[in-house]
């Protein structure tokens, strides 16, 4: 297969993977009952610097890194945890849904992120990574 292909697939399997999570945003944002606190954090740091949500973002990644020997689940906790902590200290809007996302969004992320990386796998035709037992 070439490469122009695969990065057509990957591209596919990008765009489809946006569409279910802004999909869920908007479902739990239209639920009125808090964001989570990854998104408040940068929406408010976006207003703080003059800068869009996505370059916010884009620090807090450059920040945090991903070379941390740490499951994802528990870094994505901390650091919502960490950011609702901020933001209620800073007078923001601190929900059920907040407090439930900062605590069950990493794990269900790192619990699903072998079927995602199996089905990617399948979709790229990568054979030697199709089964659980090397993920």
């Amino acid at each position: 297969m070439n490469n122009k292909f695969k990065l057509i697939k990957r591209l596919i399997l990008f765009f489809i993977g946006m569409i279910i999570i802004q999909i869920g945003v908007a479902l739990f944002l239209k639920s009125n009952m808090g964001s989570d606190p990854f998104t408040v954090f940068n929406q408010g740091l976006g207003f703080m610097l003059n800068i869009t949500t996505g370059n916010a973002n884009r620090i807090i990644l450059f920040i945090v890194g991903d070379k941390i020997k740490i499951e994802y689940r528990w870094v994505r906790m901390v650091t919502d945890l960490c950011y609702l902590i901020i933001e209620f200290l800073l007078g923001g809007v601190v929900g059920i849904g907040t407090i439930i996302s900062a605590l069950l969004t990493g794990p269900f992320v790192q619990l699903c992120l072998p079927y995602g990386k199996k089905f990617v796998n399948i979709i790229m035709g990568d054979k030697k990574y199709q089964s659980f037992d090397c993920i």
